[in-house]
């Protein structure tokens, strides 16, 4: 006797082609699914209306005799050299599928940001705090309505980040895994392509990866990255051309104790600006060693990552998702993988 074959199998075998294995999908279906239930035709074009909403594919290309075609309309890519855009189908769709999922479940309103970094700088100052960093930022865009998601459990190659919009609300994913210091940038990108109408309804900016170029050499003219950088920029310091340097080379130990006391005087997150400096140095090793020093000096007890997680957990009723409960808290490692 042979057992009899899946009848999920060929749905599992299209998705596999389009880099979903087999084992990611389950993790991403309810608790309730049951592999029987594609054992009827109705039951199969359940199951794949629902894979096709899951993972942005086409309906069609999961029922007809082809290969599954994703459906991902209105993506922004940088305007960079050798990016195989194709590459980053499949972080692309689970990111989309993060968003509309956390969108769905939010019940307050959407304050538009104003389109300034320096604005948004006073505004989180006001508050009383002694520089902008992750945390201000992540509480400032949940207050103004833009969910900020970490989604840990992508698949590689990934994204740094996404601002996307859908039915007039934004939302902003990022994916690093370091620890301290570099997501407050990522998000003040994501967060300069809201503010600056980069992104449009059902449209998407999404970034393979963040850096600090400033011309569009084909163009001649500022591109939609080096607008978010300035802004992102401004936001975290106050001027959007702010670069910091040093005459003479730093320790790691030296950069963390001038971080900390430039930090204190102008209210700038010292962790950015030993990161700005060592980028601008191209003096990364250094720059990390500087940030495991501010880690311990200033305290900080809670990740990135964690404060991502904490913060959406406060804002979202992932009980309220219902049969998305298990998918959203897969995507923002509320479970482990």
């Amino acid at each position: 006797m042979t057992a009899a074959r899946n009848p999920m199998q060929p749905l599992y075998d299209k998705l596999a082609e389009v880099g979903f294995k087999k084992k990611l999908v389950q993790q991403l279906l309810p608790d309730w699914w049951d592999d029987k239930i594609a054992s009827t035709p109705s039951g199969y074009q359940s199951a794949a209306m629902r894979l096709a909403k899951l993972f942005s594919l086409r309906y069609s290309s999961l029922t007809d005799n082809g290969a599954a075609e994703f459906a991902l309309a209105g993506r922004c890519f940088k305007r960079q050299v050798n990016i195989d855009i194709g590459s980053l189908d499949q972080a692309s769709a689970l990111a989309s599928l993060a968003a509309r999922l956390t969108i769905r479940s939010l019940e307050g309103d959407f304050v538009p940001p104003p389109p300034s970094g320096a604005s948004i700088r006073e505004s989180i100052l006001h508050r009383g705090l002694r520089w902008v960093d992750f945390k201000a930022l992540v509480d400032y865009c949940w207050g103004i309505g833009i969910p900020v998601i970490h989604c840990p459990n992508l698949p590689a190659p990934k994204m740094q980040g996404l601002a996307h919009e859908l039915e007039d609300r934004p939302s902003i994913v990022l994916t690093s895994g370091r620890k301290y210091g570099y997501l407050v940038f990522d998000l003040a990108h994501e967060l300069g392509h809201i503010a600056l109408g980069h992104v449009r309804n059902t449209g998407w900016v999404l970034d393979e990866k963040i850096n600090t170029a400033h011309v569009d050499s084909a163009a001649g003219q500022l591109d939609i990255e080096a607008e978010a950088n300035k802004f992102a920029i401004e936001l975290l310091t106050g001027n959007g051309n702010t670069n910091f340097v040093s005459r003479v080379s730093l320790t790691g130990e030296q950069l963390a104790r001038s971080a900390l006391e430039f930090g204190r005087q102008t209210k700038i997150d010292p962790m950015h600006i030993a990161l700005n400096y060592a980028f601008a140095h191209k003096r990364m090793p250094v720059g990390n060693t500087a940030i495991n020093q501010l880690v311990k000096i200033l305290g900080i007890t809670e990740n990135d990552q964690d404060t991502c997680l904490n913060e959406y957990l406060r804002y979202v009723d992932t009980e309220g998702l219902d049969d998305d409960e298990r998918t959203i808290r897969q995507l923002i490692g509320a479970i482990s993988a």
